[in-house]
């Protein structure tokens, strides 16, 4: 089942695993992932093509296996990613948010696959405003692991300060 919406931009929220990424590639809409960057930045560092930085695999490799790090190097490449972008967001906290918000001012709908920023997400409404929606993904994990009335209300996670209001919820039934 797709993902339908009258907005121009969608962005997904929830927790890894329940389906953002592959719910995005069944849209005829154009992708953005706030994360574009970052992957470019550590593709640079690591040699590891930037596209490939998605995979869940390739992101549990360990950095001592990549001969540009030490071989006693116990980080993954998912906590070089992690590491990253908190770097970029202690310069500037609103860097991705600026990046997706030169994509989304082009012309065309848009769907962004990675919200997981609530100053993030204010970025782009004060940007956009309507044409934003935000839909939270669930699976049925997700539903045995929170409480409905927050998930109604908000979503919350540890990338979050506030929390984020869904305008609605999709369950992802895979």
């Amino acid at each position: 089942m797709k993902i339908q919406s009258s907005a121009r931009i969608i962005a997904l929220c929830g927790p890894e695993g329940v389906g953002k990424t592959y719910l995005t590639s069944q849209s005829s809409r154009r992708r953005v992932s706030f994360a574009d960057p970052l992957r470019e930045i550590v593709a640079a560092m690591t040699g590891i093509p930037a596209n490939d930085l998605r995979n869940q695999e390739v992101k549990k490799m360990p950095l001592s296996d990549l001969s540009s790090f030490d071989p006693d190097d116990k980080r993954t490449v998912r906590d070089l990613l992690i590491e990253t972008g908190d770097f970029m967001r202690r310069i500037n906290e609103t860097y991705f948010a600026e990046k997706a918000v030169e994509v989304l001012s082009e012309d065309g709908e848009f769907i962004i696959d990675d919200l997981r920023f609530d100053n993030e997400l204010k970025f782009i409404k004060d940007e956009f405003g309507d044409d934003v929606e935000v839909i939270l993904v669930v699976d049925d994990h997700t539903l045995k692991n929170i409480d409905n009335d927050q998930l109604s209300i908000v979503y919350r996670d540890r990338y979050t300060e506030n929390g984020i209001v869904p305008d609605s919820v999709y369950f992802n039934s895979r």
